[in-house]
């Protein structure tokens, strides 16, 4: 597993139990995640933020 993988599943986890506010979730989704694996659970978790999906 890759550094880019278990970045993108901490910012997940945090973002979902609130660590961050669910507002940020658009911008973190643009600025910190690349993998499509990443992208797909963002656009389960977080559906209509902007710029996820």
């Amino acid at each position: 597993m890759g550094f880019e993988t278990l970045f993108e599943a901490d910012l997940i986890v945090d973002l979902f139990e609130g660590y961050y506010p669910a507002e940020e979730a658009g911008a973190c989704y643009r600025n910190g995640v690349r993998t499509a694996s990443g992208k797909s659970w963002f656009a389960r978790l977080f559906p209509g933020c902007a710029g996820v999906g």
